[in-house]
């Protein structure tokens, strides 16, 4: 592998078409992640939502760095209890997933139904790229064409902002950041291990992500395209 893209030092990993020797490519991930948090506006009201993947721990982190010592009109959290105490945010209420279920999903509006009735502004998720067109294409395979159109697509709806802390970003920048930091959880779980009838679907489809991605680095960047094109066009 040839020098970094940034300081010409040893390279020590690829993104997409770029190589970054290990601190270069720590300040380009936290400079994405962090551009998409400092979006918030202190007189929003936020929900925070944490599904049961190494994602979550890597968006605790950075929540931690950007939001503590931050005062919002409301700020709460939704997240398996061995998440939130990772966390040193003040929170106005805590709620607590099950550990065994994944049942407030994005797609199915719940959590987006959910903000709208109890007057929150901004709807946080952390997903990587990977997963949102995973999520897209199981529901394509489910026959719902224009929810998986809007599922990696959609920032807005009503007067919900939707954010995710993740955007633009792959999930083989957050699994290299998990690695070089060290950061692990043995509660983490992998969605194919979660009882949901979804996820021997969810397993290839993921698979064939992977594949795609090894293949072409910028093929997850083209489909997630595709999709805000076909979003804007309905």
């Amino acid at each position: 592998m040839s020098g970094c893209s940034k300081c010409k030092s040893a390279a020590d990993v690829k993104i997409n078409v770029l190589k970054y020797c290990n601190q270069c490519f720590l300040s380009f991930f936290e400079l994405k992640v962090q551009r998409n948090l400092h979006k918030l506006h202190s007189n929003s009201s936020i929900l925070i939502y944490l599904s049961d993947s190494p994602s979550s721990l890597v968006a605790i982190e950075f929540l931690n760095k950007t939001l503590s010592g931050r005062k919002f009109k409301k700020l709460c959290i939704f997240c398996r209890n061995s998440l939130l105490f990772k966390t040193s945010i003040q929170f106005v209420d805590a709620e607590f997933s099950p550990e065994n279920e994944y049942s407030l999903k994005r797609q199915s509006s719940d959590v987006i139904q959910y903000c709208l009735e109890n007057s929150y502004d901004v709807l946080l998720y952390a997903e990587s790229m990977n997963q949102a067109i995973t999520g897209s294409l199981l529901l394509l395979c489910k026959g719902q064409g224009l929810d998986a159109v809007s599922y990696c697509s959609r920032n807005q709806y009503d007067s919900l902002n939707i954010v995710n802390i993740f955007e633009g970003v792959k999930q083989k920048e957050i699994s290299y950041y998990l690695y070089l930091k060290g950061i692990n959880d043995i509660d983490a779980k992998p969605r194919d291990v979660l009882k949901n009838k979804d996820i021997p679907v969810r397993v290839v489809i993921d698979k064939f992500i992977s594949k795609l991605d090894e293949k072409n680095e910028l093929a997850v960047f083209n489909i997630k395209n595709t999709f805000k094109k076909l979003y804007k066009s309905e």
